[in-house]
């Protein structure tokens, strides 16, 4: 079988609306790529008989965050790596426990904000 020249150049053109849906509609019918079909309604020597590819699924719109909390959240996590390296400074035991007790209280409270907003606990 003689190899096929490769699709090395685009062609691409404007249409209504319906009739992008309905070619898309027609397409999907036969099983083939909108380009293949396209091809084979113009000329059926050049349809490639490649199956359509699958479309990713859309992602969520994005939500703008409220400019105070990503303030507030970024001093927390300020105030968090401040208390991590006093306590990897620390050489005494007891205030390392006093900081890290700190620590678990600061971790308890950000989860019972994150459960009341309505988060998951990924952690």
């Amino acid at each position: 079988m003689p190899k096929k020249p490769a699709l090395d150049a685009r062609l691409a053109f404007r249409l209504p609306d319906d009739v992008a849906t309905d070619w898309r509609k027609r397409a999907a019918a036969a099983g083939v790529s909108v380009s293949d079909w396209v091809r084979a309604q113009v000329d059926v020597e050049q349809a490639t008989g490649v199956a359509p590819r699958v479309r990713r699924p859309q992602r969520r719109s994005f939500v703008p965050a409220d400019p105070e909390l990503l303030r507030h959240l970024a001093a927390i996590g300020n105030n968090v790596n401040q208390i991590a390296r006093r306590v990897n400074s620390l050489s005494s035991g007891v205030d390392r426990v006093e900081l890290l007790v700190e620590l678990a209280g600061i971790r308890d409270e950000l989860r019972a904000i994150r459960e009341r907003q309505g988060g998951s606990d990924a952690h």
